[in-house]
């Protein structure tokens, strides 16, 4: 049994869905293994960064074209009237603000003014509804995106300073060992000119 106003709710939970799946699909491949020798050298340092890029503008895109496509279709208008037809005409939350608007005014201030403003404020509230419900979505797919390029830019920094580590500690025992060979030839050349002076 679908309650009043469930319809739409479910068709926007699909279309939501259908987005996150696509979205962690992506994020979810193993590009260096998709791409394989295609990628160039040093791949590995910007590759997270584009993933996610990429991630981001398919999220965007597929919530604007999921927008388009419900606006284009009115789905909103026609869940209203699957709602009201299954309902006996009280849509969802009591025949929604349409039926409120003009509800709440008596019969004699009833226009006809009256009522068309109350229908195009009811077919608006599905649309804006719909925009702030894309708004929300995408700036959440951003944040998770964010977080997610963060991760990868800690771990590539934990890479980068145990790398600078190592080449330090190489440097130091190069240096220590050019120190020592360096006193290792002086030595000869010191006897013999403090032999000489002597």
């Amino acid at each position: 049994v679908v309650e009043a106003g469930g319809r739409l709710s479910k068709l926007r939970q699909a279309s939501d869905m259908l987005s996150a799946g696509a979205v962690r699909d992506l994020l979810g491949q193993d590009l260096r293994k998709v791409l394989g020798p295609e990628l160039p050298p040093g791949s590995d340092r910007w590759l997270p960064g584009a993933r996610t890029g990429a991630a981001a503008k398919l999220a965007e895109a597929a919530q604007r074209a999921q927008a388009e496509a419900l606006r284009e279709h009115r789905a909103a208008e026609l869940a209203r009237r699957l709602d009201e037809a299954h309902y006996g005409g009280r849509g969802a939350g009591g025949g929604g603000p349409a039926v409120a608007a003009v509800a709440s005014c008596g019969d004699s201030e009833l226009t006809a003014d009256a009522a068309a403003d109350a229908v195009a404020a009811a077919a608006r509230a599905p649309e804006e509804e719909l925009q702030e419900r894309l708004r929300r979505h995408v700036r959440g797919a951003k944040l998770r995106m964010l977080r997610e390029r963060l991760r990868h830019q800690e771990a590539e920094n934990e890479r980068q300073e145990a790398e600078n580590v190592r080449r330090q500690a190489e440097a130091q025992a190069l240096l220590g060992k050019l120190d020592s060979q360096t006193c290792a030839m002086m030595a000869p050349l010191l006897v013999r000119s403090s032999g000489c002076g002597a």
